[in-house]
């Protein structure tokens, strides 16, 4: 009787065993069907910035098992490699086009090389606009870029009327043209925190040094431009997510603003209209620039030289803007003023003057 209890006992403890095995090989072929069975799911990667470093680009996907079979029966269990799948994406802000092919004029390059012209001033490096908490400051208040962008009378009003615009028709991307060495522009938080701040300029030696200076900000880009030849750049922001990420990836908006300011004055007629078609062209809302309202005559003159232009003559025959300011009554007579882009008389200008 004994020996028949045991017997039955062994016989239990070898059906628990194999049950138990069984559910082992269950449970393990559940976890790998888990995994992506086809490898046609991964995702294609795309082009990544070169600016951007690519571990800010990598998201991972999921992961894909490739089955391998031993070649047994088909009762045999198959191995699972399973891969970790990632794609890459643009991240910040994409120029359209991000560059302009225009041949590079040196009209403009004495300014920054020769002290004696514009400016007392040499071009300033990246670590020189900094006082190191020393007081007085020994931040240099005027500004390479001549006694017109200096801190203070020179520009502060041109400043406000930019914060105005910024806080009025909620701005929210700007191009700039010419920056310059960004001596005034970025002293105020309202244009220092632009969600995205493009400077344009034709000295390439200055916009080197404005690349190194903001290098560590991700709102600002700085590029060299002729205005007067290439089309105004459209942007993409590639971590706009507010739209389907496909959608975004395909449409360059325009830039809300455009400041133009103490440039046109600089140029032939010619290049001045040519500046404003593309200006006009880029689809840009608002623009802000300056101009002469006391004189009679736009002088024609060649590129770096000077004149007053009052855009409300031939051949600019701009009408009155939405608002007009002296932008710095006890230097010059100039006024800045705010145009609205999207008014009708913008399109008139395009069709007489630009070329297609």
């Amino acid at each position: 009787m004994i020996q028949h209890s045991k017997l039955l006992l062994g016989l239990g403890f070898v059906v628990v065993f194999m049950i138990v095995i069984k559910m082992d090989i269950a449970f393990s072929r559940c976890s790998q069907n888990y995994t992506l069975k086809n490898e046609d799911e991964k995702l294609p990667s795309q082009k990544i910035n070169d600016s951007i470093p690519s571990d800010s680009t990598t998201e991972l996907r999921g992961s894909v098992s490739n089955e391998v079979n031993d070649g047994n029966d088909s009762s045999s269990s198959s191995s699972k490699e399973v891969k970790t799948v990632f794609i890459e994406r643009k991240r910040g802000f994409e120029l359209v086009p991000d560059k302009c092919t225009s041949k590079m004029t040196d009209a403009f390059d004495h300014i920054y090389t020769d002290n004696m012209h514009w400016s007392n001033v040499l071009l300033r490096q990246p670590g020189e606009f900094y006082g190191n908490a020393s007081w007085p400051s020994l931040i240099n208040p005027k500004s390479s870029s001549g006694a017109g962008s200096d801190l203070g009378k020179a520009t502060e009003i041109s400043l406000k009327i930019i914060t105005d615009t910024i806080q009025k028709y909620d701005i929210k991307s700007m191009v700039d043209i010419p920056c310059g060495d960004l001596n005034w522009m970025m002293d105020s938080y309202l244009t220092d925190s632009l969600p995205f701040y493009l400077g344009m300029d034709i000295v390439k030696d200055v916009i080197d040094v404005n690349q190194k200076r903001f290098a560590h900000h991700n709102n600002k880009h700085f590029q060299f431009w002729d205005a007067a030849e290439c089309e105004i750049p459209k942007f993409i922001n590639h971590d706009d997510m507010s739209t389907n990420e496909k959608e975004t990836a395909e449409v360059a908006k325009p830039f809300d603003l455009i400041h133009v300011r103490d440039v046109v004055q600089h140029l032939p007629l010619d290049k001045g209209v040519g500046l404003f078609c593309n200006v006009f062209k880029s689809g840009a809302k608002y623009l802000i620039t300056t101009t002469y309202p006391s004189v009679t005559i736009n002088e024609n003159i060649d590129s770096g030289a000077w004149y007053k232009n009052n855009l409300k003559l031939s051949p600019f025959s701009f009408p009155d803007g939405e608002s007009c300011e002296a932008t710095h009554a006890k230097i010059e007579d100039d006024h800045t003023c705010v145009f609205d882009l999207k008014k009708p008389w913008v399109q008139d200008f395009i069709s007489k003057k630009c070329s297609s």
